[in-house]
């Protein structure tokens, strides 16, 4: 993920249930919800999740 802290790391889990750790920012995001299994986006999608967080928490 380019927005994404570099020392990021996650977990990805079963309809796009995923489980981010950023260890240089003490934050770790869970995302619960289910992806559709035709979106082809979805990748973009969790970057900007990820990028919109760790923005308005700096």
């Amino acid at each position: 993920m380019p927005d994404a802290p570099r020392d990021m790391f996650y977990a990805d889990g079963y309809h796009g249930q995923r489980v981010f750790i950023i260890p240089s920012k003490d934050l770790v995001i869970v995302r619960t919800g289910l992806t559709q299994k035709n979106r082809t986006n979805s990748y973009d999608i969790m970057n900007k999740l990820v990028k919109e967080i760790t923005a308005s928490i700096d």
